[in-house]
């Protein structure tokens, strides 16, 4: 049975709370128990057999209950699945999802915010921690990136450099590293005859506004959200929801991309086909699986 009609299925019941799809790439749930954090975790091994989850659940001080009793039924024989030709359980997929920086876009060599707190004389550590609790209102366009690097410089009680020369250098680096991934760009243009093609990015103001009048990285898709246009912003779920809606298409319908696996996890468990970016052959092997 797919996932998503698992987790459909176990939503149903009266006595989940929520339902989160493992994470792991390998046939244990370590990964997903070291971020869930349950008090119990409930398996059918024998009661003195060491589970691979042995280890995450001492460390984490989670109860393992485990004897639950041998498999009666496996979801197959219970839908009938096992009846159907395998071949004709293509994904109807109608959008594919990218993410732009660190996927399309390469990353800017370094950080902007070790070059910038360098250009204004003050070391990294107290750069950040004069600005690590706005900064997530720049992604989300409740504030520039102006009036972020003007907050910073009250905080640090700095007169010089201003906030408008912060701001430049922040674009001079940004710009100076602009690049498209070329390898990428040749498999969004091959799909773009057969499927329709959106971008969901996290973004500041300035650097959404540069991209649209001087990079046209937006012109490869149909659709673009941006975290500053929808006040909303990657990994939090509504974000998610928010492009689910106005496509007007169920979770399965979808591919969405990603280089982070923090802005993976949310999708997947909305239903979506998840690809966790790594280089550009491997997106186009992952693709040519989840569309054959």
């Amino acid at each position: 049975m797919p996932q998503e009609e698992r987790i459909e299925i176990l939503k149903e019941l009266k006595m989940v709370d929520e339902v989160i799809l493992s994470l792991d790439d390998d046939r244990t749930v370590s990964k997903t128990l070291e971020m869930v954090k349950p008090n119990i975790f409930a398996c059918s091994f024998r009661k003195h057999d060491r589970i691979p989850e042995q280890d995450v659940c001492e460390k984490l001080n989670i109860k393992i209950v485990n004897e639950l009793g041998e498999k009666l039924q496996s979801s197959s024989d219970l839908t009938g699945l096992k009846e159907l030709d395998k071949s004709k359980m293509k994904l109807n997929i109608k959008f594919i999802i990218f993410d732009l920086g660190g996927v399309l876009v390469y990353s800017p060599r370094g950080n902007i915010g070790e070059e910038v707190s360098k250009f204004a004389g003050v070391d990294y550590e107290s750069f950040t921690k004069a600005n690590e609790h706005i900064y997530n209102l720049t992604v989300t366009g409740e504030i520039s990136l102006l009036d972020f690097y003007e907050k910073t410089l009250n905080k640090l009680n700095l007169k010089k450099p201003t906030a408008q020369e912060l701001l430049s250098k922040h674009l001079e680096i940004y710009n100076n590293n602009f690049k498209l991934d070329n390898d990428v760009l040749k498999i969004i243009l091959d799909l773009t005859d057969k499927y329709s093609l959106v971008s969901l990015t996290n973004t500041e103001k300035e650097i959404a506004d540069r991209n649209k009048l001087k990079n046209s990285v937006f012109m490869y898709f149909k659709k673009n959200y941006l975290s500053t246009d929808l006040g909303l912003m990657k990994p939090n779920l509504d974000i998610y929801e928010y492009v689910i809606n106005d496509l007007k298409v169920n979770p399965q319908e979808l591919i969405f991309i990603d280089d982070k696996e923090e802005n993976i996890i949310p999708a997947k468990n909305l239903g979506m086909n998840t690809i966790h970016y790594k280089n550009p052959i491997q997106l186009e092997n992952d693709l040519t699986l989840l569309l054959k």
